[in-house]
């Protein structure tokens, strides 16, 4: 039954549709939608970041992270990770924080 109104329905708005013109100015607009609002999310984004670092910088997060990095070095031998130097860790923890950030970056300036 309700397949049946569905079909009605359609029919009907198939066989009552105008088109209005509007001289292509509802293309334009689709075509300034979706700039707008990816310009408004890069921008929103770069906001954030900046926001980001003066927030670390103000806290001094590296000292945050050096302390946390101490603590992973001082409990590493009860983890049995004797077989790991520090440089080894310290190498791949920047290798990875240099992999993200890259990919932020890289992200952030096709818009460009």
């Amino acid at each position: 039954m309700m397949e049946n109104d569905d079909i009605l329905v359609r029919q009907f708005f198939n066989k009552h549709t105008e088109e209005i013109a509007d001289h292509g100015f509802s293309k334009r607009v689709m075509r300034h939608l979706p700039d707008r609002a990816v310009r408004l999310n890069h921008i929103w984004t770069v906001i954030c970041i900046v926001a980001g670092i003066a927030f670390f910088i103000a806290v001094k997060g590296w000292n945050v992270i050096a302390e946390a990095l101490a603590v992973c070095f001082r409990t590493a031998p009860a983890q049995d990770v004797f077989h790991l130097s520090p440089l080894t860790i310290a190498l791949s923890l920047l290798a990875i924080t240099a992999v993200g950030a890259y990919q932020m970056v890289s992200r952030e300036l096709r818009w460009l």
